[in-house]
């Protein structure tokens, strides 16, 4: 997709073009109204030395996504209308036909390939229904600036893929966990990742 990870590493011109330019449509959008705008945000814009990080804590991008949002981020700050930034990440779901990363575990296991997942990607596991609940929650509320929003525990991807896998009823001995250097992703991932939301609550 135009704004996945590895998409915009190996095509950051038309990456930044969805996600920035995308963001500045909006924004043009939403001024004539006065309208507060949201922006989804991510951990990615951190370099994972050190997470997980709070809403403070200072963006050291590794990737061209993460610089793409960091970007997207800037133009938001500087809206005079008021806004949410919500950062989030490891976003999951049941959404058939969907590519998020639970959806990936169930397409390979039931058809019993393993699938390699990162021991040294640590993230927050995020319900999508939970974050669209925080976020309607934070909409209806008169707070503007920026929030983390992700799942309560944090844990390496390779756990998470092997916990959905248990609650697929599929083997959770068919995830394989590597590290990251064994995956050759096209674009860097912060690896001490996922967020802290001391802010929300």
């Amino acid at each position: 997709a135009p704004g996945g990870v590895d998409f915009c590493e190996e095509h950051p011109d038309q990456g930044a073009d969805v996600i920035v330019g995308g963001t500045r449509n909006v924004l043009e959008a939403a001024a004539p109204h006065r309208a507060r705008v949201v922006l989804f945000s991510s951990d990615y814009i951190f370099d994972g030395a050190a997470g997980p990080y709070g809403e403070e804590a200072t963006p050291r991008p590794i990737s061209a996504y993460g610089r793409a949002k960091l970007a997207a981020e800037s133009l938001v700050q500087a809206y005079p209308h008021g806004h949410l930034i919500v950062r989030t990440t490891a976003v999951f779901s049941w959404t058939p036909g969907n590519m998020n990363f639970a959806m990936q575990v169930h397409e390979r296991l039931r058809s019993g390939r393993p699938l390699p997942a990162a021991n040294d990607q640590w993230c927050n596991p995020t319900l999508a229904e939970y974050l669209a609940d925080a976020c309607l929650r934070l909409t209806l509320s008169p707070d503007c600036g920026t929030f983390n929003i992700v799942g309560r525990d944090r844990m390496p991807r390779s756990e998470l893929a092997a916990a959905l896998a248990r609650v697929m009823a599929l083997d959770p001995a068919l995830i394989q966990a590597v590290p990251t250097s064994e995956l050759h992703q096209k674009a860097r991932r912060p690896l001490q990742g996922g967020l802290r939301t001391d802010k929300l609550l």
